[in-house]
């Protein structure tokens, strides 16, 4: 599950880039399986696998969130973030972003967030909850 975070992470807000790694993990998974097993199971057990894979795959993505829930309650500290920047992306529709900044322990984050429908402004702050083994993940409180 970590690998899967750190994948899906990293993509930032770009949904088409996220759709796209989901989809490769699932058929890298599936390729690996069926190199090392091509010998001993028969299309009905690589059938199994495969919708099993995604099965497993698509529980993953609706945890993710719970997942950061449960690390944000674990060890979640509270700070205030700036907004550094608002921007829009277009690719099939307009979307709204904020650039936001927060400091923990002298070093400086920078996340990009949806503002779709908190409608911030540059120079806003607002209060953010993250964890304290990774500043990266954090949620507005």
């Amino acid at each position: 599950m970590g690998s899967y975070l750190f994948i899906f992470e990293s993509f930032g807000e770009d949904d088409t880039l996220k759709i796209i790694a989901n989809i490769l993990i699932v058929v890298s998974a599936s390729t690996v399986y069926f190199d090392l097993f091509e010998q001993k199971s028969n299309i009905w057990g690589k059938i199994a696998f495969f919708f099993g894979l995604v099965l497993v795959y698509v529980s993953l993505f609706f945890l993710k969130d719970t997942y950061i829930d449960y690390r944000l309650e674990k060890e979640g500290m509270s700070t205030q973030a700036s907004v550094k920047q608002t921007y829009t992306k277009s690719i099939k529709s307009i979307r709204y972003y904020a650039l936001l900044n927060y400091q923990i322990n002298q070093k400086t984050y920078e996340q990009s967030i949806d503002n779709q429908y908190l409608s911030l402004s540059e120079g806003d702050t607002i209060w953010i909850v993250y964890a304290q083994s990774n500043p990266e993940i954090f949620k507005i409180k």
